[in-house]
């Protein structure tokens, strides 16, 4: 089934169904869809719970969607325009956002391991309690995201910016930081164990004190506050 007719089937699955008081119980449909829709719009829709593992949606208008609980494991949103979706609780491990736009989205405990953000604009997006391990977020713009217990291990943040942001018990233990940087971010409680941080900046951030860099390691044009000294990071 195409995606314009599986979107109709579902709108009016929604109401089918629709039982008496004394008649049976509603089922719920879970409909799955792993094709391709290249610049599909998906503007407003609510896909909560689909099973969109392996689709491509490349290009897509994902404007105010929502995919609350979407299973979307290895799916292409590369480039895909979705500021303001609502990928709250969804499965996005090994999915694909190269260059889109999630601005303001909501990423709320999604499980994104694995997942590429290369070059995506996540700016003032809801990334608490979400899962990026080993995600690639190079070239991430995360200007005032809410990141708060985000787990970050071993993830590639190089030339992330993360100003403004809210990383508060966040984890970056492993992770490449390399020209991150952190001006005005609330690191308190965050831990950067192990973490490389060349060239990286941090000397605006707060609750650095409150921080762990254990085994953290930086370069000697890495910007840190007066009390915070890194070891240089073995070049080999």
């Amino acid at each position: 089934m195409g995606l314009r007719a599986l979107l109709a089937a579902a709108v009016a699955g929604s109401f089918a169904g629709s039982a008496a008081a004394d008649g049976p119980k509603k089922v719920t449909w879970q409909p799955a869809y792993s094709g391709s829709c290249e610049k599909c719009q998906l503007a407003n829709k609510h896909l909560s719970y689909w099973d969109l593992a392996g689709a491509n949606f490349p290009d897509a208008d994902l404007s105010h969607a929502t995919l609350l609980g979407v299973t979307a494991a290895g799916a292409d949103f590369s480039n895909a325009v979705a500021p303001n979706a609502n990928f709250t609780r969804a499965n996005l491990q090994s999915a694909r956002f190269e260059g889109a736009d999630l601005g303001h989205a909501v990423l709320h405990g999604a499980d994104a391991a694995g997942a590429h953000f290369a070059g995506a604009t996540m700016d003032r997006a809801d990334l608490r309690r979400a899962i990026l391990i080993g995600a690639n977020l190079e070239g991430v713009s995360a200007v005032s995201v809410k990141a708060e217990s985000a787990d970050f291990s071993g993830a590639n943040c190089t030339g992330a910016i993360f100003r403004e942001a809210k990383l508060r018990r966040a984890v970056f233990d492993g992770a490449i930081l390399t020209s991150a940087t952190f001006d005005g971010a609330d690191i308190a409680g965050a831990s950067f164990r192990s973490a490389r941080l060349i060239d990286a900046d941090l000397s605006g951030a707060a609750g650095y004190e409150n921080a762990d860099f254990s085994d953290a390691c930086g370069s000697e044009t890495t910007q840190t506050p007066p009390s915070l000294d890194l070891p240089l990071c073995a070049t080999n």
